[in-house]
């Protein structure tokens, strides 16, 4: 019953019980084990400094851990694991969850269910399979594993992907919107695992203007979205930024390009902030009502945006000057194949007598430039 380990921010402690001179007297030593974990909260990498001399060297790496996409380990190489470890923190590996070896089972027990990474899927029914009804009743994270993580056995959890330098892509372009819309300052927080919180206070609440308070409404409304049964579910969105394969945003794919949204900067009857909370608005009928039809989820994002500007969406009218390529990539496996557009979108609205018509240059799916004119 002795303590062997506990966990730290950045690893573990290993304990390590010595017998006393003075029987049955006993003192502790302990030692620190740092781990390297990718941005999804895979361990990749566990060390220690062992001879306090500020370095590591190839013998102080206590195990190295790579993975396919679904969470199998690599086998062939790099399969060395040091005694320096503790062996029972060392099983946890995947995701940071418990790797169960015992009676050939191999697969993770990630609190709520189990998981075997030989086969991408649970070994148990997702408790919350009604909300995701267009996918298996025992799929991981969407199929989507470099995205997504699943940190509690109830909801996928955004993950942002990551630059060269480690930073996320799109985060700092979608809290610069949010923070415009709320009249500037720093609002909107995205935590680790991706979730948006707004930090506000009553007083900055009062001083919101009309069209401010609109905004802050659809963001806390997806933010506090429930199902029909009342319980607290997440709106999951995806971020991208610059894609050649999506214009503005996915309904389907649960996707919006932030570079797309934030190309309508600032002006009358639509700007950035309107068309994320258009976005958001259709993303919080769609999972949060089973029921609702994709006219219904738009007719809510458009509902939003005149929330936001005064002003009415019409009915779009088919892009001009359309031009449609297929694109194929050389990737470092293979190569990847796929279609992009290019041409000019026109979005009418109105407010009483007054017309403004947005025109949409789309350079191979890039919103590049937005002009307004009064019509």
């Amino acid at each position: 019953n002795d303590l062997q380990f506990f966990s730290h921010a950045e690893g573990y402690v290993k304990a390590t019980i010595s017998q006393a001179k003075v029987y049955p007297q006993q003192y502790a030593s302990f030692d620190y084990v740092y781990q390297y974990k990718d941005h999804l909260g895979n361990i990749r990498l566990s060390y220690s400094d062992s001879d306090g001399n500020g370095t590591i060297s190839q013998s102080e790496i206590i195990e190295e851990n790579n993975y396919y996409p679904f969470g199998l380990k690599h086998k062939g190489y790099n399969s060395n694991v040091s005694s320096s470890g503790n062996s029972v923190a060392q099983k946890i590996k995947f995701g940071g969850f418990e790797y169960q070896e015992e009676l050939n089972l191999e697969w993770y027990d990630m609190s709520a269910r189990n998981y075997d990474p030989a086969l991408g899927r649970w070994m148990n029914l997702d408790p919350k399979a009604e909300q995701y009804y267009d996918l298996t009743l025992y799929v991981y994270v969407a199929n989507s594993p470099l995205v997504f993580i699943d940190p509690d056995g109830q909801e996928i959890v955004f993950g942002f992907q990551k630059d060269k330098e480690g930073k996320r892509i799109g985060e700092y372009e979608l809290k610069k919107n949010i923070n415009s819309g709320l009249g500037g300052g720093d609002f909107a927080q995205i935590d680790k695992n991706g979730n948006l919180s707004i930090n506000i206070t009553d007083k900055q609440r009062a001083k919101l203007t009309k069209k401010q308070a609109a905004f802050l409404k659809v963001l806390e409304d997806g933010i506090n979205a429930t199902d029909d049964k009342g319980n607290n579910i997440d709106i999951n969105i995806k971020v991208v930024k610059g894609s050649e394969t999506i214009r503005g945003g996915s309904y389907k794919a649960e996707v919006i390009d932030i570079s797309d949204i934030n190309a309508f900067g600032e002006g009358e009857a639509v700007n950035q902030n309107s068309v994320l909370a258009h976005e958001i608005k259709e993303q919080t009928i769609k999972q949060t009502d089973k029921n609702a039809t994709r006219a219904d989820a738009h007719a809510a994002g458009e509902k939003a945006e005149e929330s936001i500007t005064g002003f009415k969406r019409e009915p779009d009218s088919p892009m001009k000057n359309k031009v449609v390529e297929t694109i194929i990539k050389r990737e470092r496996i293979g190569t990847r194949t796929y279609h992009t557009v290019s041409g000019t979108l026109e979005f009418n609205y109105s407010r009483g007598n007054k017309k403004v018509k947005a025109t949409i240059e789309i350079v191979r799916g890039n919103y590049i430039k937005v002009t307004r004119s009064n019509q």
